[in-house]
């Protein structure tokens, strides 16, 4: 069944679960350590500087704007536009990796490109064209 949500509905629907994934994730994939003795090298063990604190609080901020963003872009536009302009992004990622970084472009990164770009003319063309594509 699909449902229509709106960014916010959308928000609230999801972030629970992402909070309840992440809790059970973390102390998978990271080294988290005790309480009573917490080592060097965990997530209680680190000693935080104001600098750490203010690069962590930072990242926090943005991940909680682009979060946003998104559920606010997929309100306006529709799922199928964000992840066009989620292509593009990597897209232009990669190409700005080799312009300015000197990244080696292998016929895989090639290939992907290509397929991504096509993909996003289609729909840009099909979409002005009044085809069956979301509006963007």
């Amino acid at each position: 069944m699909v449902r229509d949500y709106k960014g916010n509905q959308l928000l609230h629907q999801v972030s629970p679960i992402a909070v309840l994934l992440l809790a059970v994730l973390v102390p998978l994939v990271e080294p988290v350590g005790s309480f009573s003795n917490p080592e060097e090298g965990t997530l209680l063990g680190y000693t935080y500087s104001r600098g750490s604190l203010g690069w962590i609080l930072l990242s926090s901020g943005l991940g909680l704007v682009v979060t946003l963003s998104t559920y606010l872009f997929i309100g306006v536009t529709s799922p199928l536009t964000y992840n066009v302009v989620g292509h593009l992004k990597t897209v232009l990622i990669v190409t700005s990796g080799v312009v300015f970084f000197g990244d080696v472009i292998t016929a895989k990164k090639m290939l992907g490109i290509g397929c991504a770009m096509a993909g996003i003319v289609w729909y840009t063309s099909s979409g002005i064209g009044g085809g069956s594509a979301a509006p963007a």
